[in-house]
């Protein structure tokens, strides 16, 4: 009778501890992707600011320096004539 209990036990102990590690797994694959959507959408809010802003005001560093570097971080596309995020913009949320 003793070991039946003891075997029931074990298989409780066992049961416990693989959903404690499934449990683990999740959230290591949860909590870095957080940090990934803080980016994104940090950079979308910078494109919108910049879609929305004439030639002039594009290329003007006062109205494009979002993160402070000293350098615009929106660019004139000639071709498509719109205010675009440039590549090496680099909102705070991304570093």
């Amino acid at each position: 009778m003793v070991n039946k209990k003891a075997q029931g036990a074990l298989e409780y102990l066992i049961l416990i501890g693989a959903a404690v590690l499934i449990a683990v797994i999740v959230i290591t694959f949860v909590v870095p992707s957080a940090g990934n959507l803080a980016c994104e959408n940090a950079k979308r809010s910078w494109e919108a600011s910049c879609n929305g802003l004439t030639k002039t005001l594009c290329n003007n560093i006062k109205f494009t320096d979002f993160d402070g570097d000293g350098t615009a971080d929106c660019t004139w596309d000639s071709a498509n004539n719109i205010c675009t995020l440039s590549s090496t913009a680099n909102p705070p949320e991304c570093k």
